[in-house]
């Protein structure tokens, strides 16, 4: 029971806290990290995704004028 009288309790609730405040900021770091690559990650596929869009679209429009040519 010594051993807790001769701890200073402020120094060790101030150490915790600056322990928790580091561990959040490595947190908020990681998740500013993995939200930047998700975001680029996320544009490349909207790029894809347009692109492909763009493909149909071209050979919908080819279809239907060959369709319209087979029924002239």
């Amino acid at each position: 029971m010594e051993f807790l009288t001769t701890i200073n309790w402020v120094t060790f609730f101030v150490g915790v806290g600056v322990a928790f405040i580091i561990y959040n900021t490595f947190q908020i770091i990681r998740y500013t990290l993995i939200k930047k690559k998700a975001e680029e990650d996320i544009k490349k596929l909207d790029n894809k995704i347009a692109s492909v869009n763009k493909e149909l679209e071209n050979a919908k429009k080819t279809l239907q004028e060959q369709l319209k040519n087979l029924q002239k």
